[in-house]
């Protein structure tokens, strides 16, 4: 083998292999690269914990309105029905997770995209695409934005402690699209308690007004 060819060989080896990869949440890029690899691992948990403040805090206020929902059905619903009500409203996932943590690894389930072990030069389109393309920085050094080879954009911002944390909310509008049944079924379960309301408002005002002989 020619020295050139050789050396060009660990050159691409070293890139595929992820040699001296910024792997530390004290540089937005860092962050990111833990968060591809925790994606390509399946791994939900890894990815919780570099989520920035606004995105646990989505997450705590999704879990909130599932409790809100529970609370009215349990409040204006028959005993009989809290079930099926709980089931088809979808807040009986109260049941499974305590919190906006527990709901995130719930919804969060990104599939296992390990990366080939055997062989390192034919990377997968999605390896690819998770390339880093471009990192801009905020004038102020708080906020981050990073763009990879697939053209897709990740949001950034650093913490008082110096840590790079991920929006994940504001960079995957799916995740907005996927609690969105949420809210949908928040408002159709209150439409139903309203007109229940008014069906029971309606029912006394004719028995009163049967009883006056109106």
């Amino acid at each position: 083998m020619r020295l050139s060819t050789f050396i060009m060989s660990i050159l691409l080896s070293s890139i595929f292999l992820g040699c001296g990869e910024k792997l530390e949440t004290s540089d937005p890029e860092g962050t990111y690269n833990l968060y591809r690899n925790a994606l390509f691992e399946g791994d939900s948990e890894k990815i919780y914990v570099l989520l920035a403040p606004e995105s646990i805090a989505y997450f705590d206020d999704e879990f909130a309105r599932l409790e809100r929902m529970d609370e009215t059905i349990a409040k204006y619903l028959p005993i009989t029905d809290h079930k099926l009500a709980r089931r088809q409203a979808g807040s009986i996932l109260t049941d499974e997770v305590k919190d906006g943590h527990g709901l995130f690894l719930k919804i969060f389930k990104p599939s296992s995209m390990e990366l080939s072990k055997s062989s390192r030069w034919n990377q997968s389109p999605y390896e690819v695409g998770a390339i880093v393309d471009e990192i801009q920085v905020s004038e102020d050094g708080k906020a981050a934005k990073l763009t990879t080879k697939a053209k897709e954009e990740y949001h950034f911002e650093k913490t008082e402690k110096g840590v790079w944390k991920l929006q994940l909310v504001q960079s995957a509008k799916a995740f907005q699209d996927a609690t969105q049944w949420m809210r949908k079924n928040e408002r159709s379960l209150q439409q139903t308690i309203d007109d229940l309301i008014e069906e029971e408002r309606t029912k006394r005002e004719t028995i009163i007004a049967e009883l006056m002989g109106l």
